[in-house]
């Protein structure tokens, strides 16, 4: 029988570092924008621990017992795992718009199957950050890493074991380094070009673990080292976690090599051990060694409770994110008492390995089944029937409440005049006039969400918009009337209701002060907010604006945030463009299996408001349509834009804007404008406009907005 390791404080409380980098990370906390490496601290520790038990059992009993070894990780790891994947699968249900509740399942089903990090691969895009909001099983993939190291780490030690009974020990290091060397290699390869693959598959990540698993082969040799020099290792690992911590950030290309530095700290923290130099005696603090015992459970329990508040009730401010953290640890607490502890000592569990495994599989099954259950009962009570997709609808307020099927998919115009609906023939209307008329001045303001940003966040980005003037106001993750989300610039964007307060209009006084609550002079054109009244003269009014906001709403809630839109728009007088959501078959409608986009409701909806007696301001610029069948304007979200998709964007915009202020299209000699007549879809835009394809992006951080351009594309 193997003999019990003694618990190290210092690991203890190296497990509460980690676990506190990862929720603060999490929680938003500015100046540690890198805590996501608390992770690849558990990683090290985890290799560490797990092979240093092995290597002891092999030492004392002459061999591996896999049943034995796999029941022991059961006990410990799964009991909290299934109560949080289950849990949060329930409060999901209630607290998701429907359309997240699929994806949802997915990671729950792969949290349960071992295999999240698999399931992110591939259904996620490294791109996808200002869309959706993360799925609240998401950090279940760290875990799911974990445990196909449990699983193939021990045969690898059983097989070195049963090749060379007398040099096994040296067997497993080499095994280990070398594996450790490839996966290093190809983190640091793929991670350039894949994000994802870097991220989430073990092939990049197991070299993390093999690093502690080496400490634990050659951990003799550290221990023949001066204590004051260990000491001293100890200190420099510190420093080494901390510095990661704060220095990487989103931007990061991470893991890769650059993921050396909290790797190899950790392992230098490790190094230390009980040396009395070392920082022993500031992770054996009681607070650190309370939170390091519960470091699992809060863990677990954190990112779904950041996640589902933020997603039933928005962001919550500093003060809501600290309640939220202390009620993490207060869950935590529970149930490691009544929960974790319980059945991980569980003697009757113990005394034999398949009592353990057997528990383990049918806890899996019955978790899985429930989750299903629960699902599929959700949906069959909250199935959206909508069309087949052979054909949009288009719903005109003329008085019978009839619906005008249209849209063939050829790109059709539709125009809406006192509530009745007329299919044009624009081919009979393209340059009916012998002489073009003069261009009219327009001065937009294009507003919109991360699908639009990509004008701004490429360089060539905005070469494309042509045949007016216009600011350009994009901010990732912003929504049209609720609490945006924190963006990939490190900030929460105010909303398009909000925003517009920073623009100058030809206002309605009363309706002004009614629906804005600003102070109103006259009608005149002036800043409404942030701008003294001496310099209002200097601004030049906006003319139309042009919106492509709200794909991080749900279709419980879009409807409610363009209702608060109207009167809005009412109030400023101002014509408004609002660009059709891209129905990507990435983000599928709850009920529909997978063959219609949800964002094909938010079309619905959208067409519903631009007829419900907005007096003409709100029309509508099909671009789902104008770029179906474009896969090389999309990443492979199918929403986000290549650079190509970005100046097909603009020229689109600036189509829109000629066709909704009169004037001739901007790119050819026609007239009305229409995107028909104008630039068509097949056409190269990069050589058009001569743009060159750096792959750079460039961001605008924080509230400074300190500009940073980098080929990597946060997530």
């Amino acid at each position: 029988m193997a003999k019990v390791i003694v618990r190290r404080k210092d690991i203890e409380g190296l497990r509460a570092v980690a676990v506190g980098l990862v929720v603060l990370n999490h929680a938003g906390v500015p100046w540690l924008q890198g805590g996501y490496i608390g992770v690849d601290v558990f990683f090290v520790i985890s290799g560490f621990l797990i092979t240093s038990l092995l290597l002891n059992e092999a030492n004392v009993d002459g061999g591996v017992n896999l049943m034995q070894f796999w029941a022991r990780r059961a006990r410990r790891i799964l009991p909290m795992s299934i109560l949080v994947t289950v849990a949060t699968v329930i409060a999901g249900i209630f607290m998701l718009e429907p359309d997240k509740i699929r994806e949802l399942t997915s990671m729950g089903l792969g949290s349960m199957g071992f295999s999240t990090n698999f399931v992110l691969f591939f259904t996620s895009s490294e791109y996808l950050s200002g869309v959706t909001s993360p799925s609240p099983l998401r950090h279940m993939w760290s875990l799911s890493v974990e445990e196909q190291f449990y699983v193939i780490w021990p045969l690898v030690v059983f097989a070195c074991i049963a090749a060379s009974a007398k040099r096994w020990r040296l067997w497993v290091g080499v095994v280990g380094l070398l594996a450790g060397v490839v996966s290093l290699l190809i983190s640091s390869f793929i991670t350039q070009d894949n994000p994802n693959a870097g991220y989430y598959l073990p092939s990049s990540r197991f070299w993390e673990i093999a690093a502690g698993a080496l400490l634990a082969v050659f951990g003799s040799k550290a221990d023949a080292l001066p204590q004051w020099l260990r000491g001293l290792s100890g200190w420099i690992g510190v420093v080494g976690i901390g510095i990661a911590a704060v220095l990487f950030n989103d931007s990061s290309v991470f893991p890769g090599y650059i993921a050396l530095l909290p790797v190899v700290a950790t392992v230098a923290v490790l190094i230390a051990g009980d040396s009395g130099w070392g920082p022993r005696v500031m992770f054996s603090a009681d607070s650190l060694q309370l939170l390091g015992a519960r470091s699992y459970s809060v863990y677990l329990w954190h990112w779904p409770v950041l996640v589902l508040v933020e997603a039933r009730f928005g962001t919550p401010d500093a003060v809501g994110k600290a309640a939220l953290i202390i009620g993490v640890l207060i869950v935590s607490a529970v149930s490691y008492r009544y929960v974790e502890q319980p059945i991980r000592c569980n003697r009757w569990l113990a005394a034999f390995p398949k009592r353990s495994l057997g528990a383990a599989g049918l806890a899996i099954s019955i978790s899985a089944a429930v989750i299903l259950y629960g699902v599929a009962s959700f949906e069959a009570g909250s199935v959206v029937r909508a069309e087949d997709g052979s054909g949009s609808v288009v719903r005109a307020e003329d008085g019978s409440g009839s619906v005008v099927r249209t849209e063939d998919g050829a790109g059709s115009v539709v125009r809406a005049e006192d509530g009745a609906i007329t299919l044009l023939d624009t081919a009979a209307e393209v340059n009916s006039f012998a002489v073009l008329p003069d261009v009219k001045s327009v001065n937009a303001l294009l507003i919109g969400d991360s699908t639009m940003a990509a004008l701004r966040w490429y360089e060539d980005g905005k070469k494309s918009l042509k045949g007016f003037s216009y600011t350009l106001d994009v901010e990732s993750c912003r929504r049209i009337a609720e609490r945006s989300c924190y963006g990939r610039e490190y900030r929460t964007p105010s909303n398009v209701i909000t925003a517009l307060k920073d623009y100058s209009f030809a206002l309605d006084v009363e309706l002004c002060r009614q629906i804005l609550e600003l102070s109103c002079d006259g009608g005149e054109y002036h800043k409404l907010t942030n701008v003294q009244p001496a310099l209002k003269d200097l601004i030049e009014p906006i003319d139309l604006i042009v919106m492509m906001a709200g794909y991080d709403s749900g279709v419980s809630k879009i409807s409610n945030e363009y209702a608060k839109l109207l009167p809005v728009v009412k109030a400023i007088n101002v014509p408004v463009i609002v660009l059709t959501y891209k129905e990507s078959l990435k983000f599928p409608a709850p009920g529909s299996r997978g063959k219609k986009s949800v964002y094909a409701q938010f079309n619905t909806v959208l067409r519903e408001v631009a007829n419900r007696g907005t007096s003409g301001l709100i029309s509508i610029a099909d671009w789902n349509a104008y770029s179906a069948g474009q896969t090389s304007w999309f990443k492979s979200d199918g929403i986000h834009l290549t650079l190509q998709g970005t100046l097909a964007l603009g020229a689109f915009i600036s189509t829109s804007v000629a066709s909704v202020t009169d004037n001739p299209c901007p790119y050819s000699d026609a007239f009305p404008c229409e995107a028909v007549n104008n630039l068509a879809q097949s056409m190269n835009f990069l050589s058009l406009f001569n743009a060159k394809d750096t792959n750079l992006h460039c961001y605008e951080d924080g509230k400074s907005r300190k500009k940073k351009c980098s080929t990597n594309r946060r997530n």
